[in-house]
């Protein structure tokens, strides 16, 4: 049934856009390269729109980032790097005789863990932890911010000063109370 339904949507296509079958050895190399763009773009957003709904302009400006002929680079260089270290570990692993093998634990003995941390909170931090914790999130927060996205940036602000002990205010409550003053 669905290929069925495939051919006729692509016989569709073809008629509607008056398309020939072409030899794809007809290509140039650079006309290659343009549908191949086209290709990571479509994949690209697709991964973007289905970490979860937000603005369109958003959700452009995060394809775009990922697009740029800079990130693929850089995301070309992790997969070497990648590849380079697994083919170390590999021979390592030849070389001592070691099977790798997936660890196995209880899903239960990981929430237990989970939790036991979630209840411990910031108390259970020493003070080097802490100013740790508040540094990633304040970093995270800026990050949040400069990209326009103000709701995780006051969840992470909240989460900052949760950490540094201080009273965490609900959303316009200083601003309601400062004009009162006035």
């Amino acid at each position: 049934m669905e290929k069925s339904v495939k051919w006729e949507f692509d016989t569709y296509m073809q008629e509607l856009f008056q398309m020939k079958e072409v030899d794809i050895k007809e290509y140039s190399p650079l006309t290659l390269a343009y549908i191949g763009d086209s290709i990571y773009d479509l994949i690209i957003k697709s991964l973007v729109v289905n970490e979860g709904n937000r603005q369109v302009q958003k959700l452009h400006k995060e394809t775009s980032m990922r697009v740029q002929a800079s990130a693929q680079s850089k995301m070309m260089r992790a997969i070497q790097e990648t590849n380079r270290r697994r083919a170390l570990q590999q021979a390592y692993n030849e070389e001592h005789h070691i099977t790798p093998q997936s660890v196995r634990s209880a899903i239960r003995e990981l929430m237990e863990v989970t939790r036991s941390a979630d209840e411990a909170g910031p108390s259970s931090l020493s003070d080097e932890e802490k100013q740790m914790a508040i540094d990633r999130l304040e970093e995270r927060m800026i990050a949040a911010a400069n990209n326009l996205d103000f709701e995780k940036a006051a969840k992470l602000r909240d989460q900052m000063l949760e950490l540094k002990g201080e009273k965490v205010v609900a959303s316009g409550e200083k601003s309601r109370s400062t004009r009162r003053k006035r």
